[in-house]
C-alpha cells in the first residue's frame, strides 16, 4: 500500500511534469511570442543535493529490444497520419517539422512545396543601422506558430539539403533565394548575452555548422562558449540523488523551475545536437571528449526521466494521454541526438562509451515505440482535430514531437535487428 508521504512524492512528480511542460509543439503556447526578458548568459549553479529521500520501489522495466520490423511498422503509420497533419499551409514551423519527417520534396496539404510555402513568410526587416534590408520569419501568425525559435527555418533547409539557389516570392512580393536568407541569418547572428538568447541558440548555430557556403571567424568562439554552456546547464545530471526528480534533488528542481538545460525548449536536446556538430567540425580531440562526457550524462538522464513516467503511469493512469506525449518528446528526440552522435563520429575516441551509446539507442527506440502503442490504445492520432480544440498543446506536440519520432527511428534502423 501506498503510504501518505509516498503519496505526496508521486503527486508532486506529476505536478512536475504536467505543470512544468519541458517545451510543447513549437516549444511554447500556440501563438507563441519571443521571450526577451533578460537574464544572466550564464546558468545559476546547480541546487545543492538534499539528503536523500526515499528511493522509487523499482526501476522503470525496461521496454522491449525494438527491431527493425517494428520500428518500420511504426513509421509506416506514423507517416499515414502526420503527412497529411503536418502539411498546414498557415504555419510553417508544422512545415519545417513536415520537412524533417518526409524531405525536401514534401508538399503541404494544399499541394505546394512545402518549401516554397513555409519561405514565402519571410518578411523584410530594416537592421539596427536603420537602412539595411534583411528577411526574416515572425515567431507566429494568425494564432499559428511561424518561426518560434531564430532561425528554425533555414536551418530546416540546411538539414534537408533544399538548394541555396532555389528562388521564391516572399511576403512583400520580392522574389529572393535560400540563399539570401542564410546571408541574412550570418549578418544578424550574435554570441548570446541571456539565457533567453541561449535557450533560442541551438537553431541557429546548427545551421552555421551546415551552410558550407562560407565559414563565420566568429564560429570557433561561439562553439567554445556553446559547449561551456552546456557543460554548466548539465551540472545538474552530475548530481547525485536516489531519486533525481525529487523536489529538492538537483534534476527535480531544474526540471520543476525550468532551469539549466530543462529551461531549454525540448529539454535541451537541439542544444546538445548543436554541440555534437560543433565538436565534429572543430577537429579537436578534447572538443569531442568534453561533448562525449555530455553524451554519458544523457544515458543518465534517459533512465533517471523513464523512471518518472513509469512512476507517474502507474500512480496516475488517467494521465496517460499527457504523460505519452511527454514521452514522445523525449524519446523521439534523445534518439535523435544519439544518432547523431554516433553519425558524426564525435564518440570514436571513447570505445566503451560507443558501445554503451549504441546499445541505448536500442532501447530508446523500444521505449518510443512502446510509447506510440500507448498513444494508439489512447486514439491520439484519431482524435488529432478534437485535440486541436480541447488540448491544443498537446495537439501541437503530437504533430511536431510525432515527425522528430519518425526522423530518429529511421536514422536508428541500421541500429536494429530483423
Amino acid at each position: 500500500m501506498t503510504t501518505p508521504s509516498r503519496t505526496r512524492t508521486c503527486t508532486t512528480a506529476v505536478l512536475v511534469l504536467l505543470t512544468a511542460w519541458a517545451c510543447g509543439g513549437p516549444d511554447a503556447a500556440p501563438g507563441v511570442r519571443r521571450d526577451s526578458t533578460s537574464q544572466s548568459a550564464q546558468s545559476p549553479p546547480p541546487p545543492a543535493a538534499a539528503p536523500a529521500p526515499p528511493a522509487r520501489d523499482a526501476p522503470a522495466a525496461p521496454a522491449p529490444a525494438a527491431t527493425r520490423s517494428a520500428a518500420e511498422r511504426a513509421i509506416g503509420r506514423l507517416e499515414d497520419t502526420l503527412r497529411a497533419a503536418a502539411g498546414d499551409a498557415d504555419s510553417p514551423w508544422a512545415l519545417a517539422h513536415g520537412l524533417l519527417a518526409f524531405g525536401k520534396d514534401y508538399r503541404a496539404r494544399d499541394g505546394r512545396s512545402a518549401v516554397l510555402v513555409a519561405a514565402s513568410f519571410a518578411e523584410r526587416r530594416i537592421d539596427e543601422d536603420g537602412r539595411t534590408i534583411r528577411y526574416g520569419f515572425t515567431a507566429a501568425r494568425n494564432g499559428k506558430p511561424v518561426e518560434p525559435h531564430p532561425y528554425l527555418l533555414v536551418k530546416t533547409f540546411l538539414e534537408v539539403g533544399v538548394d541555396p539557389d532555389l528562388g521564391f516570392v516572399t511576403a512583400d512580393g520580392t522574389t529572393i533565394d535560400v540563399r539570401r536568407l542564410i546571408t541574412d541569418m550570418r549578418a544578424s547572428v550574435r554570441e548570446p548575452q541571456t539565457d533567453a538568447q541561449w535557450h533560442d541558440a541551438a537553431w541557429w548555430l546548427t545551421a552555421l555548422e551546415l551552410d558550407q557556403t562560407a565559414q563565420s571567424t566568429e564560429l570557433p568562439r561561439w562553439r567554445a562558449a556553446a559547449l561551456a554552456r552546456l557543460e554548466a546547464d548539465d551540472a545538474v545530471l552530475a548530481a547525485q540523488a536516489a531519486d533525481p526528480f525529487h523536489p529538492s534533488a538537483p534534476m527535480g528542481a531544474a526540471k520543476r523551475g525550468k532551469t539549466h538545460i530543462y529551461g531549454h525548449p525540448c529539454g535541451g536536446l537541439h542544444f546538445v545536437q548543436a554541440v555534437l556538430r560543433a565538436a565534429s567540425a572543430s577537429g579537436s580531440t578534447e572538443f569531442r571528449a568534453r561533448a562525449s562526457r555530455q553524451v554519458r550524462l544523457l544515458l543518465r538522464r534517459h533512465e533517471a526521466e523513464r523512471a518518472l513516467y513509469a512512476e507517474m503511469l502507474r500512480t496516475h493512469p488517467a494521465a496517460k494521454l499527457v504523460v505519452s506525449g511527454q514521452q514522445l518528446k523525449f524519446f523521439g528526440h534523445l534518439l535523435e541526438t544519439l544518432a547523431l552522435a554516433d553519425e558524426l563520429g564525435v564518440l570514436r575516441d571513447d570505445a566503451g562509451l560507443q558501445g554503451a551509446v549504441t546499445a541505448a539507442r536500442r532501447t530508446v527506440a523500444g521505449d518510443l515505440l512502446a510509447t506510440l502503442a500507448a498513444l494508439q490504445t489512447e486514439r491520439a492520432y484519431e482524435r488529432l482535430p478534437e485535440l486541436a480544440v480541447d488540448k491544443p498543446q498537446l495537439h501541437l506536440d503530437l504533430i511536431g514531437d510525432g515527425c522528430h519520432a519518425i526522423a530518429g527511428l529511421r536514422r536508428t534502423l541500421p541500429a536494429l535487428t530483423r
